[in-house]
């Protein structure tokens, strides 16, 4: 499984459920958890996992242009960042897994 587009279509599939990018690496894993975990209860195959451990001192950031930017560490490579432009969600549902989204907390 590409780990870099897994990852990037989580983030956009956070984008377009939540209504805004994940706050943190966390939130962005909690997501993921959440939205296999959902698949299982549908009773859908839930896609591979990715090695979350293994990418923990990675980190997110979103800059004043919207474009959500990942840079991914893993135990064996170089870190590799990418950005994120906002994705269309003019054909998602969000209604199927806004539930999955944290509440963002003011800081």
């Amino acid at each position: 499984m590409p780990l870099l587009g897994y990852i990037g279509g989580m983030a956009s599939t956070h984008y377009c459920a939540c209504e805004r990018w994940p706050a943190s690496w966390t939130e962005l894993k909690e997501f993921d958890d959440k939205f296999h975990a959902h698949s299982v209860s549908q009773g859908q195959k839930p896609t591979d996992r990715i090695p979350w451990s293994a990418l923990s001192e990675s980190r997110t950031s979103i800059a004043p242009d919207g474009v959500f930017y990942l840079s991914v560490h893993t135990s064996d490579a170089a870190p590799i960042d990418i950005g994120i432009p906002k994705p269309d969600c003019s054909d998602f549902h969000p209604e199927v897994v806004a539930h999955l989204c944290s509440p963002l907390l003011s800081q």
